[in-house]
């Protein structure tokens, strides 16, 4: 056993009489130690991983060794191939060893696996192909009917997997491989290839088990059902019309109440900003921005002064509450991930994340997942942002609390949608959902009906996939001979033969409705309005004998076209299998040892190991996040998605992406600047309140406001207090002061006190009119305009100047 650093030390001591003393003997020793204890993360070469592949400590059940190099499944629900830097040993026959890898803590066996790079370089890639056929295989067995036998909830995924795996393994056509395992070189390999290969039906098997899931999360949306399903968009499209008309009154609202008010460009009443005859001949970019970033509306001073103590309170909930839910529930949807059982939704999209970068999803997934994603993230901002607005117009602090309660209803409709008791009971068919995403996380139906992404896929040539598959374009896509194969005896094994079997007896027997369901597998749709326009579909297709692809549509039955299981039969055979020579040498004792030449065979970026990445960061969600940022805000996202559309020639999803992703860009920029945003206005606090204070000392002539509220009588008094000249003189006469005294005598009712207040100034103007006994005052109502003197009179403009001589 090699000596640790521990009793290393513990021996100097004792070899000191208690003292540990140090030479430079000892220090390399130590060096050596740590080295050995606690490995540095370099880039992988091909014989270090093959190494990896090959390790076998022996008879203490650890399968890795510090050094070494393993695979685990990080937060993004991708595989990550990182150093193994300790290795937590068993204390009892009982209990597991424990290993660290990469950053992640004592980590299960179950949790982690060898390296694909060296098990492709040692097995080839004949059993990955077998994989792509065994998820098929298993999507053909798996039913959404409760309480069959082959329903997903009760289907025993990886024991049926496991025997495909060994029936496939003892095929005449398969011998070769067969003899390859069995090579006393590689032949005690083979349980940690059947345990990477497996990896995927495991990670099934979890989530039907809801091991490590947790499916009552609250961030679950209808439209989550709509981008894992592809179906159930007809409530989607009621719950988009409200969620975008309610917002969109409230503006209109908003907007049409500002113009009436005069604090808006567009109608001609007079306003607080105005000097002029036309709002929108004085109407300046600063009385504009007061309006939009100050409390404004039909408010005096007082009220405008508490409403925005109110507002500043809701944007200091915005920062310290608001703005980090809305980071956290951002980070989820983008398919960052996390660890944990309580991040179970956070891997429900990193699952549809690789989904998508793979341009995997079918297209209504797509539209479904697109809406998922904006109306958690791009929505919700504009939604803040809006509400923001529609306080800062409002006239009480009362309408400010009640407008923020009510936007917590608005956005969150799609959500409560989710959680009522007739939209997904037990949630079934969330979990189907999420089964079939994670299928199609592994499945590479892309490459199945390409010649040219399998041969760059599983290292064949074009011709020898064309040649296997007749020679047709779409490879292993083909509807017609899939119904023909699925039918087909020498394409089905005993226990579905015996299935087989047992249907046309009972059909014999029984005709009734259940023995029909118990043998034959239903297509379901998920969506009432949805299933009853597919039976609608499938009946018409029927009467005219149209051949119409709608078995897609079903859960559980979406790569039929696929299961063309005569040219299945060829392609599992037809990647070749590595020479054992070209990996391993012989030593100077005659034993085989992996060949030193493969040291020179390292990571390229032109020609990459698998799940292998010099960048660490994309395991720490927070890291993660901000590297998706800079990857989506600099365009190389939206580069990739249409190079990649563009590589694999699917020019429909180009087109998708080319609008799809400069939203995408859109959404990361609000994501980033809706904190700016709310901080901003935090920052116009102060300049908001210095302006209601400015507006409280304006007086009545001149202005024509008091206590920042606009004050009209008729047009004639109107008039008269427009008029500057006037001013001095009417200082006296009427006044805010005044006016503030008889609203509280008419009981506060504005309308009565400015009535009261009217006829009061009437008379007081009149008097100063007839007065007579000031010379400049008889001057300047000499000077009087015609409108002043046709408002307060209906006598022609030069009748009254006359009157007035």
């Amino acid at each position: 056993e090699m000596a640790t650093l521990d009793r290393y030390l513990i021996n100097l001591c004792k070899r000191g009489g208690g003292k540990l003393e140090l030479n430079d003997s000892a220090v390399q020793t130590a060096r050596i130690l740590v080295e050995l204890e606690h490995p540095r993360r370099v880039a992988p070469n091909a014989r270090s991983l093959i190494e990896s592949v090959m390790t076998k400590t022996g008879g203490n059940a650890e399968d890795f060794s510090v050094g070494g190099w393993a695979e685990y499944l990080g937060p993004d629900m991708t595989w990550h191939l990182d150093v193994v830097y300790k290795v937590h040993p068993s204390t009892d026959q009982n209990s597991e060893v424990y290993y660290n890898v990469g950053p992640r803590r004592r980590l299960r066996r179950y949790d982690i696996r060898k390296p694909q790079e060296g098990l492709v370089r040692i097995f080839g890639y004949r059993p990955w192909v077998w994989q792509q056929w065994a998820m098929l295989k298993l999507e053909e067995q798996l039913r959404f009917q409760q309480g069959n036998h082959h329903d997903f909830e009760r289907f025993k995924i990886p024991l049926y997997v496991r025997d495909l795996w060994f029936e496939w393994l003892n095929l005449p056509d398969n011998e070769d491989f067969k003899k390859h395992l069995s090579d006393p070189r590689i032949s005690h390999c083979q349980d940690d290839l059947f345990d990477h290969i497996m990896k995927p039906f495991y990670l099934l098997d979890d989530i039907r088990r809801e091991d490590g899931w947790d499916f009552d999360s609250g961030e679950v949306s209808i439209f989550t059902y709509w981008g894992l399903l592809g179906s159930g968009f007809s409530m989607c499209i009621i719950c988009i019309v409200l969620q975008i008309c309610i917002p969109l009154v409230l503006l209109s609202n908003t907007l049409y109440n500002l113009q009436e008010e005069g604090l808006l460009p567009g109608n001609a009443d007079d306003s607080e900003g105005r000097k002029g005859d036309t709002a929108d001949e004085d109407f300046t970019h600063l009385v504009i921005l007061q309006n939009l970033f100050c409390v404004s509306g039909n408010a005096n001073c007082t009220l405008r002064q508490f409403t925005t103590l109110i507002i500043v309170c809701v944007q200091i909930l915005y920062l310290v509450k608001v703005i980090p839910d809305s980071e956290v529930t951002f980070r989820n949807v983008i398919g960052v991930g996390g660890y944990g059982k309580e991040y179970s939704f956070a891997r429900v999209k990193a699952l549809r994340r690789i989904v998508t970068d793979r341009n995997n999803d079918r297209m209504s997934q797509a539209i479904g997942n697109m809406w998922d994603f904006y109306m958690n993230t791009l929505y919700v901002y504009f939604l803040f942002m809006l509400n923001i607005f529609n306080i800062l117009n409002q006239a009480s602090p009362t309408d400010v609390v009640l407008n923020a309660l009510a936007l917590e209803f608005v956005f969150k409709i799609d959500e409560e949608y989710a959680k009522s008791v007739w939209w997904d009971p037990n949630k079934r068919w969330l979990k189907a959902g999420i089964m079939e995403v994670a299928m199609q996380s592994t499945l590479r139906f892309r490459v199945l009906q390409s010649a040219r992404l399998f041969s760059d896929h599983f290292g064949v040539t074009e011709e020898e996939i064309l040649l296997g598959c007749d020679d047709d374009v779409n490879l292993l896509k083909n509807e017609e001979l899939s119904s023909h194969d699925c039918t087909n005896f020498d394409y089905k094994d005993d226990s579905e033969l015996f299935e087989h079997f047992c249907m046309e007896k009972s059909r014999k027997v029984s005709k009734t409705a259940e023995v029909k369901d118990e043998f034959t597998k239903l297509r379901r749709v998920f969506g009432a309005p949805e299933q009853r326009l597919f039976r609608l579909v499938t009946h018409v297709s029927s009467f005219f004998r149209l051949s119409l692809a709608i078995d897609g549509f079903c859960v559980f039955n979406r790569h039929r076209a696929y299961c063309t299981w005569s040219r299945w039969k060829k392609v599992l055979f037809i990647p070749a299998i590595p020479e054992l020579d070209e990996l391993f040498e012989i030593n100077a004792d005659g034993v085989p040892i992996i060949s030193k030449l493969l040291e020179k065979v390292k990571h390229k970026p032109e020609k990459p190991f698998y799940n292998f990445s010099t960048d660490t960061s994309l395991v720490d969600p927070q890291k993660a996040l901000r590297k998706r940022q800079c990857h989506v805000l600099s365009f190389q996202a939206y580069r990739s998605y249409i190079k990649k559309s563009l590589y694999e020639r699917d020019f429909d999803r180009f087109l998708f992406w080319l609008w799809n992703g400069l939203l995408e860009w859109l959404t990361f920029i609000v994501q980033v600047g809706f904190p700016l945003y709310n901080i901003g206005l935090l920052c116009l606090v102060p300049s908001c309140l210095k302006l209601i204070d400015s507006l409280s000392k304006k007086t009545l002539v001149g202005d024509q406001t008091c206590n920042c509220m606009p004050v009209s009588f008729s047009p004639c008094v109107d008039a008269v207090l427009e008029y500057d000249p006037l001013a001095p003189y009417l200082q006296d006469v009427v006044n805010c002061t005044y006016i503030d005294e008889q609203i509280r005598y008419s009981d506060f009712n504005v309308t009565a006190g400015i009535q009261k207040v009217a006829e009061t100034f009437q008379t007081n103007v009149q008097q100063l009119f007839l007065g007579g006994e000031n010379p400049e005052i008889l001057t300047v109502l000499s000077e009087l305009p015609c409108e002043i003197l046709e408002a307060c009179s209906r006598q022609e403009c030069q009748n009254q100047q006359q009157s007035l001589l």
